[in-house]
Protein backbone atom coordinates (compact mmCIF):
# COMPACT_ATOMS: atom_id res chain seq x y z
CA UNK A 1 0.00 0.00 0.00
CA UNK A 2 1.63 3.44 -1.13
CA UNK A 3 2.05 5.85 2.23
CA UNK A 4 0.30 9.40 2.66
CA UNK A 5 -2.33 8.00 0.10
CA UNK A 6 -5.14 9.93 1.49
CA UNK A 7 -2.82 12.67 1.55
CA UNK A 8 -2.11 13.27 -2.27
CA UNK A 9 -5.80 12.85 -3.14
CA UNK A 10 -6.58 15.72 -1.01
CA UNK A 11 -3.92 17.33 -2.60
CA UNK A 12 -4.44 16.82 -5.98
CA UNK A 13 -8.17 17.79 -5.11
CA UNK A 14 -7.22 21.05 -3.68
CA UNK A 15 -4.93 21.81 -6.47
CA UNK A 16 -7.51 20.80 -9.58
CA UNK A 17 -10.39 22.44 -7.60
CA UNK A 18 -8.22 25.84 -7.20
CA UNK A 19 -7.06 25.71 -10.71
CA UNK A 20 -10.63 25.31 -12.00
CA UNK A 21 -11.80 28.29 -9.58
CA UNK A 22 -9.09 30.58 -11.07
CA UNK A 23 -10.38 29.21 -14.26
CA UNK A 24 -13.34 30.54 -13.88
CA UNK A 25 -11.94 33.85 -12.29
CA UNK A 26 -10.60 34.64 -14.83
CA UNK A 27 -13.05 33.68 -17.74
CA UNK A 28 -16.07 35.58 -16.07
CA UNK A 29 -13.57 38.47 -14.02
CA UNK A 30 -13.80 38.98 -10.71
CA UNK A 31 -14.99 42.36 -9.16
CA UNK A 32 -12.72 45.01 -9.53
CA UNK A 33 -13.04 46.42 -6.24
CA UNK A 34 -12.03 42.49 -4.72
CA UNK A 35 -8.36 44.15 -3.91
CA UNK A 36 -9.65 46.70 -1.26
CA UNK A 37 -12.58 44.45 -0.02
CA UNK A 38 -9.80 41.43 0.81
CA UNK A 39 -8.51 42.30 4.10
CA UNK A 40 -11.96 42.76 5.77
CA UNK A 41 -13.04 40.17 8.24
CA UNK A 42 -16.00 38.94 6.28
CA UNK A 43 -13.90 37.94 3.23
CA UNK A 44 -11.29 36.08 5.64
CA UNK A 45 -13.80 34.22 7.54
CA UNK A 46 -15.29 33.53 4.02
CA UNK A 47 -12.20 31.91 2.99
CA UNK A 48 -10.50 30.88 6.37
CA UNK A 49 -13.39 28.50 7.71
CA UNK A 50 -13.45 26.08 4.45
CA UNK A 51 -9.36 25.55 4.55
CA UNK A 52 -9.77 24.87 8.65
CA UNK A 53 -12.58 22.84 8.14
CA UNK A 54 -10.81 21.09 5.11
CA UNK A 55 -7.66 20.71 7.48
CA UNK A 56 -9.37 19.30 10.00
CA UNK A 57 -11.05 17.04 7.75
CA UNK A 58 -7.74 15.55 6.42
CA UNK A 59 -6.35 15.26 9.57
CA UNK A 60 -9.17 13.21 10.87
CA UNK A 61 -8.78 11.50 7.63
CA UNK A 62 -5.20 10.53 8.19
CA UNK A 63 -6.11 9.42 11.98
CA UNK A 64 -8.84 6.92 10.43
CA UNK A 65 -6.77 5.31 7.47
CA UNK A 66 -4.84 4.23 10.29
CA UNK A 67 -5.32 0.11 11.14
CA UNK A 68 -7.29 0.36 14.50
CA UNK A 69 -7.53 4.06 15.14
CA UNK A 70 -8.42 5.70 18.39
CA UNK A 71 -10.26 9.47 17.89
CA UNK A 72 -11.64 9.20 20.77
CA UNK A 73 -13.00 12.99 21.06
CA UNK A 74 -11.60 14.10 17.80
CA UNK A 75 -14.68 13.87 15.71
CA UNK A 76 -14.99 17.44 16.77
CA UNK A 77 -11.85 18.43 15.18
CA UNK A 78 -14.43 19.46 11.15
CA UNK A 79 -17.65 20.33 13.73
CA UNK A 80 -15.59 22.94 15.61
CA UNK A 81 -15.43 25.87 13.09
CA UNK A 82 -19.04 25.26 12.10
CA UNK A 83 -20.02 25.72 15.61
CA UNK A 84 -17.99 28.43 16.54
CA UNK A 85 -19.93 30.18 13.53
CA UNK A 86 -23.19 28.56 15.10
CA UNK A 87 -22.22 30.41 18.01
CA UNK A 88 -21.40 33.52 17.02
CA UNK A 89 -24.22 34.08 15.55
CA UNK A 90 -26.85 33.29 17.80
CA UNK A 91 -24.13 35.44 19.94
CA UNK A 92 -25.15 38.29 17.37
CA UNK A 93 -28.85 37.34 17.44
CA UNK A 94 -29.13 37.82 21.40
CA UNK A 95 -27.57 40.83 21.44
CA UNK A 96 -29.90 42.66 17.84
CA UNK A 97 -32.36 45.38 19.06
CA UNK A 98 -36.20 43.61 18.75
CA UNK A 99 -36.66 46.12 15.28
CA UNK A 100 -33.71 44.59 13.68
CA UNK A 101 -34.22 40.93 14.47
CA UNK A 102 -35.31 38.86 10.90
CA UNK A 103 -36.33 36.01 13.07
Amino acid sequence: MERHVQFKRFSQALASGGAGAFILMVLFRHRPDYPHHAGHAAVLVQDGLPAVAGGASLWLLARLSAPAPEIGQRWIAPAAPVLVIWIAALAVLAIAPDGERLI
